[in-house]
């Protein structure tokens, strides 16, 4: 579950590919801290950070 998202636009994209690189930054019992950069042909076009509160599903 998202508690906060935050996008940083750097540059415009186009249509087509775009790659993603997300790393975690911290982990802990119920709360994840998340941050990802996206590029278009080498170029980043923006970054984020995110919380996350860790849902376990039970089977």
């Amino acid at each position: 579950m998202t508690l906060d998202l935050t996008v940083n636009f750097l540059a415009s994209s186009h249509p087509g590919e775009l790659e993603a690189v997300a790393k975690i930054t911290k982990l802990g019992g119920s709360i994840g801290f998340l941050y990802a950069e996206l590029f278009q042909d080498g170029k980043m076009v923006a970054t984020s950070t995110s919380t996350v509160k860790l849902v376990h599903h039970k089977s």
